[in-house]
């Protein structure tokens, strides 16, 4: 998603790290190189070949905390989108596979009157809307009679921007109202954390909600903590190193 447009680029995720690079060689071209890119900690994101793509070419890499999507809230409400539109327009039997749908969907979606900015998104990039695959000869004509000067643009993108922060502000104090003050650690803390498994086939109902011991390592800011293995107690085949919230973290208590 390429902010405050909030143009969507739409990619099948194949978990290969090579494409990705592919994808994102392809999106700079386009639409130029960005100066940080967000995202989750999935493993294509974490792989030495996607960090030195990034460093080659001076972008920022911002990892999210592990189980915190709202940190990445953008595009996890397109997430939850593309998967309603997807799960309604998908039909194996009549060859409608979800990847053969993603043009489709990604041309609805910028093409879409935005809640936050007021306009769309192909609007806000581009200067109008795209044409899509049915021919709308009306609306092709006032596409190319309306004039859209380089100055009407640059005030639209501001009044956008604007809409969005003061969207952003009004979803922080919402969240922040129905937050609890998170519990403070210290560097050297036992802890567990969240257990979000995702191994096929596992039952979730059967796993513990919290899993440990875990050692704080370090504080960020935001109420996020570097958290590492305990030596001697390590819980998988490789060491673990990752950033957590305080909302997904517990003292780790000792059995009496």
């Amino acid at each position: 998603m390429r902010s405050p447009s909030m143009y969507d680029c739409i990619r099948p995720n194949q978990r290969r790290p090579r494409r990705l690079l592919v994808h994102l060689s392809n999106y700079f071209i386009n639409y130029s190189r960005p100066k940080t890119i967000v995202s989750d900690r999935g493993s294509c994101f974490t792989a030495q070949d996607f960090r030195d793509f990034l460093a080659e070419r001076n972008i920022k890499h911002v990892l999210i905390a592990t189980g915190s999507p709202q940190a990445n809230g953008q595009v996890e409400r397109v997430n939850r989108v593309l998967t309603a539109i997807l799960s309604k327009l998908t039909d194996n039997r009549e060859e409608k596979y979800w990847y053969k749908l993603l043009d489709n969907v990604e041309y609805s979606l910028n093409n879409t009157v935005s809640k936050s900015t007021g306009e769309t998104p192909s609007k806000l990039l581009f200067g109008i809307d795209q044409r899509g695959t049915v021919v709308d000869e009306i609306k092709e004509y006032l596409n190319e009679t309306i004039n859209t000067t380089r100055e009407n643009l640059a005030e639209m993108r501001a009044q956008a921007a604007s809409k969005i922060a003061h969207s952003q502000e009004y979803n922080e104090k919402y969240y922040n109202s129905k937050r609890k003050i998170p519990r403070k650690y210290n560097e050297g803390d036992l802890v567990m954390i969240r257990n979000f498994n995702s191994t096929p086939g596992a039952s979730k109902k059967l796993l513990p909600q919290f899993k440990g011991p875990y050692k704080i390592m370090k504080e960020l800011r935001n109420d996020r903590y570097i958290i590492a293995d305990v030596e001697g107690f390590q819980n998988s085949q490789r060491a673990y190193e990752g950033v957590w919230e305080a909302k997904n973290i517990r003292p780790w208590i000792v059995s009496a």
